[in-house]
Order: structure tokens, then sequence, then C-alpha cells
């Protein structure tokens, strides 16, 4: 992000006109060819007039008898080089934008100048190292340059602002033309031209793309670091609801962090669209694969600011949000725990083919409830997931039975909130029947339920989480506590809540030391904030002991303020890989669960 890993410049060395051009063609200049970590950018100033420029490469010089020869590798509409989401984002800005203000053309070199009006731009994702030609063609204009020298790698984003302090930055990520459906985000009839002002002659011209996402990064001030800024730091990613976009404010928020704010201009909830449908139709979606396109950007969004920012302790990277930003939350905690230590969620989205009032809109994303069409998981992070390739999206989303169906894979620690009174997110039909899939699943979480409408929930407050203090850690394993005495019932009747009312001694809550985690034992203490409870106990995010599915172990509970054993038995590991210890009991004065190989 911060530097160009590969870049070659190279200018126009052929510029000529299809036999015959139509009245009023003119002539050009260059046809400008930019490589850059793995991405070629082509720009080109516009034949006035509506048009379409189809963009050819080849391993040889093109001419006009050769373009046969040639791939082609996009049909581009005029206006190409016209950022339509950031457009549409400067209609109605964030009220806590800080000096920033959104872009109206692309920036394609770090810290550079938008694009002037009129400019074509096309980036393509290198699929191979070589040399290659580009030509880019329509009724009155051919153009040409190369050879470009490519090198296959890892996109970065374009930095493309700062404030002047540094603190606030802000990105934009080009996608992989190659593999990427650019017609969600474009502005068209389905998402209402995106409410820019100029609908009326977007209606009338050719059909636009959008595949290239803005992200922000703020740094934190000395004042809410206490007065310095440590050398290593958290990161937060936040996720916005429903309808808003990403702030750029003048600094991180809040807290002495790194922060990182995500877009989805057009509300894909944080997963992905289909890749093979055209959305500028307007047609039902009857096409798959739904491919998780915005969460995978999200990742390489993470992994980014990370490697651009040392100071980040990769041990504490986490994820909020609230309804539609909750969501994401849950989402990016199930599927990527080796990114984030835990989230925090308010009001989440637990299954999206409950939600009556979502269910059409949804079906206009990823195609109807009873088509169920196959997801497809790509970038960072997706290998671990290749057992889910094909999963049916309405299942692969219904996230509350996904911690069970997946409940021998790890997943992030969960503080999630949800109202009673919602029909947003409703009570009934989404929020309360989730809470019996974090219990069967033995999943590591804190819930609470309170008497409120749909609005912003706040943190959970508890000893092992406090989400200010940045101090959760995904390197340490943790209990997940199922079906407390002291807890509401499974399924909640009403207000209460989940584990609140327990405790575990962990590096950030010391009171009995942090869990042993060695390939022969592992243990963990445990106190009770309310009276004696009893508890299941599941060990998770392990790190040194191993669990052998069939196996037997020994688990002991000795109290921690005589050292007597009070409760033992026999376990024996589950097809999951799991270990339960069922109605451990724990009082004021605490316990320690110890389990080992028999």
């Amino acid at each position: 992000m911060q530097r160009l890993l590969y870049s070659s410049i190279l200018l126009i060395v052929f510029v000529g006109f299809l036999p015959g051009p139509p009245a009023g063609a003119r002539d050009t200049s260059a046809l400008t060819a930019v490589h850059r970590s793995g991405q070629t950018f082509l720009t080109w100033p516009e034949v006035p007039g509506p048009s379409i420029y189809r963009v050819y490469q080849h391993t040889a010089p093109i001419d006009i008898e050769a373009l046969h020869q040639a791939r082609l590798l996009a049909e581009v509409p005029q206006g190409s080089g016209i950022y339509w989401t950031e457009r549409a984002r400067a209609i109605d800005p964030p009220y806590d934008d800080g000096e920033y203000r959104s872009l109206r053309n692309y920036v394609i070199t770090d810290l550079g100048p938008e694009l002037p009006d009129g400019t074509g731009l096309f980036v393509w994702t290198s699929q191979a190292d070589g040399d290659f030609y580009y030509a880019v063609v329509n009724e009155a204009l051919f153009l040409m340059v190369g050879p470009i020298h490519e090198q296959v790698a890892e996109p970065e984003s374009v930095w493309v602002w700062q404030s002047e302090d540094g603190r606030s930055r802000v990105y934009t990520q080009f996608m992989d033309y190659a593999a990427y459906n650019p017609t969600f985000d474009a502005p068209r009839l389905g998402n209402s031209w995106m409410g820019l002002p100029n609908w009326k002659d977007l209606e009338q011209s050719a059909p636009q793309q959008q595949y290239a996402y803005n992200y922000w990064v703020g740094l934190p001030t000395e004042e809410n670091c206490g007065g310095a800024v440590p050398d290593s730091l958290p990161l937060v990613l936040h996720l916005e609801g429903y309808g808003s976009r990403y702030t750029a404010p003048d600094a991180a928020l809040y807290w002495c962090a790194v922060m990182l704010w995500a877009d989805d201009p057009n509300q894909s909830w944080y997963f992905g669209f289909s890749a093979t449908h055209d959305y500028r139709t307007d047609a039902p979606v009857t096409t798959g694969p739904i491919v998780n396109y915005t969460e995978a950007r999200l990742i390489r969004a993470v992994d980014e600011v990370i490697e651009a920012f040392p100071a980040i302790d990769t041990n504490r990277v986490y994820v909020y949000g609230h309804s539609m930003g909750g969501t994401g939350a849950i989402m990016l905690a199930e599927r990527y725990p080796d990114r984030f230590a835990a989230a925090a969620a308010s009001e989440p989205m637990l299954n999206f083919a409950a939600a009556g009032m979502w269910v059409e809109e949804m079906e206009s994303k990823w195609g109807a409830v009873d088509l169920n069409l196959p997801v497809e998981i790509r970038g960072p992070g997706a290998v671990p997931l290749a057992a889910y390739q094909g999963t049916g999206v309405w299942d692969w989303q219904n996230l509350g039975a996904q911690l069970v169906a997946r409940r021998g894979d790890e997943m992030a620690f969960m503080a999630l909130a949800h109202g009673t009174q919602d029909t947003v997110i409703d009570w009934e039909t989404v929020a309360r029947p989730a809470y019996s899939y974090f219990h069967e699943g033995r999943r590591a979480f804190i819930g609470e339920m309170v008497e409120a409408d749909h609005t912003w929930l706040g943190f959970r407050e508890h000893p092992n989480w406090h989400f200010d203090w940045m101090v959760f850690r995904r390197d340490e394993s943790l209990p997940a506590l199922s079906y407390a005495s002291g807890s509401a019932p499974v399924p909640p009747e009403g207000v209460g809540g989940y584990n609140l009312t327990l405790e575990w001694s962990s590096s950030w809550n010391d009171f009995a030391g942090p869990p042993t985690d060695t390939p022969d034992e592992w243990s963990v203490a445990l106190r009770s904030l309310g009276g004696d409870q009893t508890v299941d106990v599941t060990p998770r995010r392990l790190q040194q002991f191993q669990i052998v599915p069939g196996t037997a172990y020994h688990w002991q509970n000795i109290r921690l303020e005589d050292q007597r054993v009070i409760q033992a038995g026999e376990i024996i590991a589950d097809a999951d890989g799991l270990l339960t210890v069922e109605g451990m009991q724990v009082g004021e004065a605490g316990s320690r669960l110890i389990i080992r190989p028999r």
C-alpha cells in the first residue's frame, strides 16, 4: 500500500483509426499503461458522446490485422474513469467526515491526482508473468500500447488520500476484473441509480460497471492513548449498518487502536452476490455461484492494513457493528478466526430465510430461497473453508445454524445482543431462536437480551470482555460456556443474558493464572459472579492440547480456596473433536477444571 512492489509505465506506441471512421472522429493523445503490484492500469482520452471501448490483450503488437488474434478482456462504457459509488457517497456524506471529500473520479497512483473528466480507465489484474500489448478500440479509435512487463502479485490498494497529519487515510481496492461481477454495485434501476442526480442520462447510456471500493484507515491520537501512542496497537474493523457508507474522520475514533472502516455501498450484507447474473437487467437472480466478493475484500483490507502498519498486534484484531454491520461481524468471526480475536454484534441477522421483511430484497441479490444457489468462497482465508464450497447460500448465510453445522471448526469469541421489541431483525423469528445454536454448537460467547427495539445496543460488560480495553487475545485458549444455570433459559423467554455471571481467569483477567494449554493438559479457572452455578465447559481455540475423537479423557473440578476435588469423571471426545464437561459446579470462590488424556 505504501510502496509499489513493481511498477512500469509505457506510453502509446501506435495510434490509428479503424478504416472509415464515422464523421466527427478525432485524433487522440496517448494511451497509457502503468503496471503496479500485479495490476495494469490503462487510461485514454475518451471520444465525446456515448461509446463502448473494447480492450484487447496480446503477446505481440496489435494492429488491425492481428486484432482477431488478441484476447478481448472487456467492453468498457463511456465514463469508465468516473467513481460512481464515490459520487453517490458525496450526495449525503457521513456527518463525521473530517477533511476528506468523496472522489469524483478514480485515483490510480499513490496520493496522486484524480483522473481528469473524459478519461477512460480499465484495470486488469495480471493472470501470468510476461510482456503484453494492449489495444483500446471503438468505432472511431484504435490505440495500442506495449510491451508492458507484468508480474502476477497480490494487488495492493491505491493510497488515494491522507490528512495533513497522516492519521486519516483512504485507499481504493480494484477487484480482479476477470473474476468479478462489476454489475452489482454499478448505478442501475435496481438500486435507483444510487440517487445520482444524472440518473436520467444514465438510464439512456451504456450500462456502467463498478469494480473498485474504498476503505478508510485511522491512526490513534495521543489523547485516545492516554498521552502517548504505544508501540503495539490493536486493529478494529468497523462495519456500517444498512444504507450507511464508510466514514473518514480526522483520526481513529474512540480507542487507542488502528481503525479500519469498510464500505458496502449496495448492501450485500458484507457477503457477496452472483458471479454470473447481470444486475443491471433488474431480472430475477437465477444463476450462481454466489461469490463472497465483499467478504473477501474485507479480509484483504485487514491483511493490507496489518502489513502496512507493523505496530498492529495480530492477536488483537476485532470486528464490530450494528444490524447489517453486526451481521457482518458474526459472519467474519465464524469464518476467519485466524484473523479475528473477537467480534461484537448489536442486533445481528442470524437467519435471512426467516426474516420476512428482508427475504424479497435478499432474493434480488442471492436468488430465491427455493433455488438456494451454491456459494463459492474465494480470497484470503478461503482454504480452511474449502469443505463448504457449493453449500446453498441461504444455508451458508444462516449464521445461527452454521454454529452447529460447523461445530468442529473454531470460531472467534462473540459478544452479541438483541432487543426483544425489535421487528427489523425480528425477535421472534430471527433473534430468539438463534441463541439455541450457540449452546448446541458449544461456542465461546456472551449474549444479552434487552427490552429495546432496533437500535445500537452498545457493548456487553463482562470481566473477560471490556471491548474498550482491547485486551482480548486470539492466541490464548478459552472455555466455551453453555447451559449455565445462572443464565437465561434456552431459548430465551425475554430479557436476560448468557454467561454474563461467569468469568474465567485469563492473561487479561487474571485471578488464578491463564488457561494451561499443553500437549498433556488443559485447565481453566472459573468463578461465579452470582452464587453457585453449574455450567457445561468445552475447551476452545486450543493452542497445544490435542483432542482425538473417540478418545477418553479424565477431568477434575478443584475448588480454588482449599484445592479440594469436588467433581471428577471421564468423558469421550465426540466425532467433532470436542470435549464437554457437563454440569461443572462453580461458586464465587472459583474452581479449576483440569482435563488430561486418560
